[in-house]
């Protein structure tokens, strides 16, 4: 939840925000030279109110907003006696999962086949039923793939915690994710291209 849909959504929420300003004349809001078409040309008041966004308060917004759901989400665990623990897991087997917060001891224990692990270092759950929810992540191509790959360019994780304005963008991708952070950066007001080498938006079940 730190990353992916949620800062996304606020950060398309900004976007949608200013697309808001600008049509807020025809629904009876003057706001002068900010959405007032008979002031300025359309391009000229995508600028001026460009000049009004601040994207540093927009990822430290962001950020905050993030961090008390996460505060929320642990406390209403505490609230209805459901444990959380923040550790690295394995499946021992189809009922039990083994973790720790250290990778050496729970390796260790693996390797050691025993069904009694030191709880001094690992912790074990059994279940009737466990079910495995995990996220994915963006990753960079090695520079043997792409030269200066990871010196010159971010994941879409990444872009919801600069610090400075991304300014010009290359988006490579053509998938829902790559269009969606597109989307919001160019309604914003920042220059965006994207880059595919096939069809944007393609369905898996295409050939």
């Amino acid at each position: 939840m730190n990353v992916g849909c949620i800062p996304k959504k606020l950060m398309h929420t900004a976007a949608l925000h200013k697309e808001g300003i600008l049509n807020a004349f025809d629904f009876g809001w003057n706001l002068g030279e900010l959405n007032n078409p008979k002031l300025m040309c359309e391009g000229e008041l995508h600028m001026k109110l460009f000049e009004k966004f601040s994207w540093e308060a927009l990822v430290k917004n962001v950020q905050k907003y993030i961090r008390r759901l996460n505060f929320e989400f642990k406390a209403n665990c505490s609230e209805n006696n459901i444990p959380y623990v923040n550790a690295m897991a394995a499946l021992q087997d189809k009922n039990t999962i083994v973790f720790s917060p250290k990778r050496e001891a729970l390796v260790k224990h693996l390797e050691s086949h025993s069904d009694s692990p030191n709880p001094k270092e690992v912790g074990k759950i059994t279940a009737d039923r466990i079910v495995i929810a995990v996220g994915g992540r963006p990753n960079i191509l090695p520079d043997t793939v792409c030269k200066n790959a990871r010196e010159l360019s971010i994941t879409s994780d990444d872009i919801f915690y600069l610090k400075t304005p991304p300014k010009k963008t290359l988006v490579i991708g053509g998938g829902y994710i790559a269009v969606e952070c597109a989307g919001f950066l160019r309604t914003i007001g920042y220059p965006v291209t994207l880059m595919a080498r096939s069809i944007f938006l393609r369905s898996k079940f295409e050939k």
